[in-house]
């Protein structure tokens, strides 16, 4: 399938192609060296028998037992729409150009026919695109990637506000991997209308799109919008790499309250009900699962294990929370108890569930080294990538319990899975 280039102003396509110039340069400086071409994904869309996504396929189940809605596969070679009712497989964005460049982030819009998505050139810098999936040309092909952000810089994890009128966005000026807070690498929290289809680029380096952008919060390194789309729950960074801020700020950057200070924060997410953030708060420099109440009060730790825990996510009914928690050899399989004997062999991260209140944590896959999990929208399933084998990636979808799992794509390189639910 074409894949449609995205349409430009001269100036604006000038400086994606600077960013181009500084990704072949840069790829020069290190002996002209390229890497071998990567192979796209693999759609298996498969049952497996047994638990943990790694045991030998059951081929005699048919799909309807799936029932999951369309999804994308994000990858180092681009960004794929999967049919899960036909195995079809369509390439959304293609990124061959260079051997350092890949699809970064992307987010399905809640209008259901748009993605937002960041590509990446050698970690120096990036743009937005808005892709308008569900929308074809004349010929029938896709229709032309909108630029969002261009110029030299980083601009990543674009996010829709749940009405779609927004997108929340991270921003700094060229690699701000090492920087620190304060720093002027630092990331910044930016929010910019959605841009129709009259609406264009502007044109200059580091510039954002015509319609209305602004920089939100400085030093800001996540953001995840509240449910109702009115304010931003954001972890930012302090000077000390011990301490930080976990807070939520109106989208226009007013109204900002610090709900948690005095230790390291990090993934926060909202409950669908609006009332309560779940966070990982690091001590003594160990990641563990939080919750507080949004107006500050009621924190408290879910998770006691001597081990990591990290990357919480909400169940759309937002009785449940899964998160991936490091597995060590001391521990019985199934069950965790707090305080447990710390043992001296780290096995990689397993996906488990607890109740919104820390109880009945459970492990439910295994057998590898797991990814943050995603719920579908419908809470039926929970995704994640795994990493079964080294150098051997898998796509897995499975019941919150653990059960009926699925490999819904394999590859030699990480994926990430972005629900498309269209009606």
């Amino acid at each position: 399938m074409r894949v449609v280039a995205p349409k430009t102003k001269p100036l604006a396509a000038a400086a994606v192609a600077l960013i181009g110039l500084v990704a072949f340069w840069a790829t020069l400086s290190n002996g002209g060296a390229r890497s071998r071409p990567k192979a796209p994904p693999v759609v298996t869309l498969r049952r497996l028998t047994g638990s943990g996504g790694v045991a030998s396929p059951d081929p005699g189940l048919d799909l309807e037992r799936l029932a999951i809605p369309p999804f994308a596969i994000k990858h180092c070679t681009g960004l794929y729409a999967v049919d899960p009712s036909t195995r079809a497989r369509r390439t959304l964005v293609s990124t061959p150009a260079y051997p350092d460049e890949e699809v970064s982030a992307a987010d399905w819009s809640p209008r259901r026919r748009e993605m937002a998505y960041a590509l990446r050139r050698g970690g120096l810098a990036s743009s937005m695109f808005l892709l308008r999936c569900a929308v074809p040309d004349t010929d029938g092909q896709l229709a032309p990637h909108e630029i969002i952000t261009a110029g030299y810089g980083i601009d990543d994890e674009p996010q829709w506000s749940p009405d779609a009128k927004r997108i929340a966005f991270i921003k700094a000026p060229g690699d701000s991997g090492a920087a620190g807070a304060g720093s002027a690498f630092a990331p910044d929290l930016w929010v910019a209308d959605t841009p129709t289809a009259t609406d264009s680029p502007l044109e200059g380096s580091g510039s954002v799109s015509a319609v209305s952008a602004r920089c939100v919060l400085p030093d800001v390194r996540e953001a995840v919008w509240s449910p109702d789309g009115q304010r931003l729950a954001f972890a930012a960074s302090v000077s000390n790499l011990d301490d930080g801020i976990l807070g939520v700020v109106d989208a226009d950057g007013g109204n900002r309250e610090d709900v948690q200070r005095g230790m390291r924060c990090s993934s926060p997410a909202w409950s669908p009900d609006g009332s309560t953030i779940a966070f990982v708060g690091y001590q003594n420099r160990v990641p563990r699962v939080f919750v507080v109440n949004a107006d500050g009060s009621g924190a408290r730790q879910l998770t006691h294990a001597p081990h990591s825990d990290e990357v919480p996510a909400w169940s759309p009914d937002g009785r449940t929370i899964a998160f991936l928690a490091e597995a060590r050899v001391s521990e019985g399989p199934g069950s965790r108890s707090a305080g447990a004997e710390e043992a001296t062999h780290k096995v990689p991260m397993e996906l488990w569930t607890m109740a919104r209140d820390g109880s009945r944590q459970k492990r439910i896959a295994a057998g590898g080294d797991y990814r943050p999990p995603i719920w579908s929208p419908d809470g039926s399933r929970i995704a994640a990538c795994v990493e079964p084998d080294a150098g051997s990636f898998a796509l897995v979808a499975m019941r919150p319990d653990g059960s009926d799992v699925w490999e819904l794509a394999t590859s030699e390189t990480p994926m990430n899975l972005v629900w498309m639910n269209v009606p």
